[in-house]
């Protein structure tokens, strides 16, 4: 959140403290200054002894020497004992009458030593008393009562003794005397205002540098509390993010942190046919700030895959999340991916991240580019999301690759973005996946060297497994129980339009509300495939009209899920109706029927029936014609109706586990 920082005043300069700082270099050279008075005293007395008798020239030495002694006691006593005890301006004014004592007997002698018969006499007495008032301007001019009261009695007695000399040579030394008392006063004014402007930007300076020092010993302890704070809610953090899919042998990836909590957001996750969904995040900004949304995101990944929803539902449940709780500058850079491990499926939804590739088996070189077709996740309103799929087929031993735009964008010293041509090199010239995470590292190090992380970098390398699948296709057996929760009767039924087909996928849906019915335990993940297979079989071939021929070519797979998209964003016309019941077969069988009857033009099921029946999924190497044979081998019956427009499934729950090392492969179902 954007918070306007508000403009301070400059901080008020205290009359006091400006006053103790002029008092303070008033007195800072005191016994400097009146030792060098003393000095002079003597010279002058000794040079000019002749103008006046021994015993005055003594008597004025003596009492030069008395104020002098008495100024710099002045001086001594406030820096023992009258610093912040006495008042300011006291100190000041006994200072100022020292002042004037002092100017009184250099006036003074200025009259005992004058001399009418010689200019020599008068300017060199004249220098003497102007010397004694230039250095006093330096260091008293800071209080101009104490300089007037040394200048004035010190230079004018004099004047006016030239002044009233019957001669040029002496009324010209007066005039000059006058004008050097005002030269004086504006020398000292100017070094008064000089003075204040410093000391005021020094006392400002100095509570500056004190608001700056309380404000750093403020914020450091904020900080420690905010570290504290931070490693509680990263021990929190990682303890929600599950980490243990990420182990599996077919996932190869890279997470670093730009700073302690990771902006970066990877997932991985399987549904119960064993589809396993893999999410790579990248929310705005870093920190515990870019974090914020991922918990969020990481309940709903998990929940609705383990749920059996598509990726395209996830995603769009995440976007409408997030564009409701998060505030506008927070959003979520994301790629989707559902991988079919036994069918060698990809469909990819990509959503602001840099373009996922797909590489080849044989040698590693990039076979697919999949870039962002898609805003980030929680920028867009629900209405205005797009939910559609990138879906292609893999050969053995292709893989996939995505990455964060921390990896692309990682500066070199001359701040040169590491790029997609970069990583595409790297890809191209590593044929193993398992080498891929150490080569896009070394890649990146070696471009970035001297300059270190400006971004959390995160890339992941995924390849189909059969042994990846997290859930084995059949659950364990179940032992039965004289008393059988949920043997009751119910039916199920669910009829959905042409408008409800284009958005909503009834498996997950029904999936659950079973489950709710028996457990999960009683029914087991192969129901779900069983209703999954059939619905799609349904849609896509009765209601959508989709030819499985399609899949045939290299990229079929691609043109038919595009096909498919195409088909039911047009949808105007078609309707399936599913029903479920529940049968009842003896103390301890029990039974779900399904059945699923589309709107379309039906097929010629005994020619699908007795090829699925007669051809095993190890023989298959097309990319279709696995529906029905799936469903025949986990149902204890599978029967069409109604010109192939209607399927019916007799499911057994509590049943045995089943060998499915080899499942046998079905022609199209349409």
């Amino acid at each position: 959140m954007h918070v306007e920082a508000r403009k301070k005043p400059a901080p008020m300069v205290s009359r006091q403290a400006f006053d103790r700082l002029r008092v303070e270099h008033l007195l800072s050279g005191a016994f400097d200054t009146q030792l060098g008075a003393v000095a002079t005293a003597i010279i002058l007395a000794i040079t000019f002894s002749h103008e006046a008798t021994a015993e005055i020239a003594l008597s004025w030495t003596l009492l030069v020497m008395l104020v002098a002694a008495a100024r710099c006691g002045i001086a001594y006593r406030y820096h023992t004992r009258d610093a912040g005890a006495v008042p300011i301006g006291l100190v000041e004014t006994r200072y100022a009458w020292g002042s004037l004592a002092a100017g009184c007997m250099w006036g003074a002698g200025g009259l005992l030593f004058f001399s009418s018969h010689g200019p020599e006499h008068q300017i060199l007495l004249l220098m003497v008393l102007g010397g004694i008032c230039t250095v006093a301007v330096p260091m008293q001019a800071v209080s101009p009562k104490s300089l007037a009261a040394l200048v004035v009695p010190t230079i004018l007695p004099g004047t006016l003794m030239l002044l009233a000399q019957n001669d040029v040579h002496s009324h010209s030394l007066g005039i000059i005397a006058l004008i050097f008392i005002a030269m004086l006063a504006v020398v000292a004014r100017n070094f008064y205002f000089t003075f204040t402007r410093g000391m005021r930007l020094q006392i400002a300076n100095q509570g500056l540098r004190e608001e700056a020092e309380k404000r750093t010993g403020a914020l450091e302890a904020a900080q420690q509390q905010i570290l504290a704070e931070q490693e509680v809610a990263l021990q929190l953090f990682d303890y929600v993010l599950p980490r243990e899919a990420l182990n599996a042998s077919n996932i190869n990836y890279h997470l670093s942190p730009h700073s302690l909590f990771n902006g970066d957001l990877l997932l991985v996750e399987s549904r119960p046919d064993g589809t396993q969904h893999f999410m790579l995040g990248d929310f705005t900004g870093h920190g515990l700030v870019a974090s914020l949304g991922a918990l969020q995101v990481i309940n709903i990944f998990n929940s609705m895959t383990r749920k059996g929803f598509y990726v395209d539902d996830i995603a769009a449940e995440i976007n409408r999340k997030l564009n409701e709780q998060l505030p506008p500058n927070l959003f979520c850079a994301a790629c989707l991916v559902e991988i079919d491990h036994v069918r060698r499926n990809l469909r990819v939804w990509n959503g602001g991240l840099p373009s996922v590739y797909v590489l080849h088996g044989h040698d590693g070189s990039v076979r697919y580019k999949l870039p962002s077709e898609h805003a980030p996740l929680g920028i867009l309103g629900e209405e205005d999301f797009d939910r559609h799929l990138v879906a292609i087929s893999l050969d053995e031993g292709d893989h996939f690759v995505m990455a964060t735009d921390g990896v692309i964008e990682q500066i070199d010293r001359d701040g040169e973005p590491f790029g997609e041509e970069r990583l595409e090199a790297v890809l191209n010239a590593t044929r193993d996946i398992h080498d891929l995470t150490q080569s896009i590292k070394d890649a990146l190090e070696e471009h970035c060297v001297g300059i270190g992380q400006t971004d959390d970098i995160s890339f992941v390398a995924v390849q189909p497994s059969a042994a990846a699948v997290t859930e084995p296709l059949r659950t364990p057996l179940v032992p039965e129980l004289e008393q059988q929760p949920g043997a009751g009767s119910w039916r199920i039924l669910l009829e959905l339009d042409a408008a409800t087909l284009r958005h909503i996928n009834p498996v997950p849906l029904v999936n659950h509300v079973i489950h709710e019915l028996y457990g999960q335990a009683d029914v087991g993940s192969e129901f779900e495939v069983v209703l999954d297979e059939l619905f799609r079989n349904a849609l896509e071939h009765g209601v959508l009209k989709l030819d499985s021929g399609l899949k045939r070519s290299p990229d079929g797979f691609m043109r038919y899920y595009e096909e498919r998209r195409r088909r039911l964003d047009e949808l105007q016309d078609g309707r399936i109706q599913i029903e479920l019941r529940n049968v009842v077969g003896g103390a301890t069988r029990r039974y779900i029927e399904l059945d699923i009857i589309d709107s379309g033009e039906g097929f010629d099921h005994e020619a699908v029936m007795r090829c699925a029946a007669g051809r095993l999924a190890a023989d298959n190497a097309e990319h279709h014609g696995r529906g029905i044979a799936l469903a025949q081998e986990l149902c204890e019956e599978v029967s069409f109706g109604q010109g192939g427009r209607q399927v019916r499934a007799r499911y057994l729950c509590n049943t045995a586990e089943v060998e499915t090392d080899a499942l046998p492969d079905a022609a199209t179902a349409r």
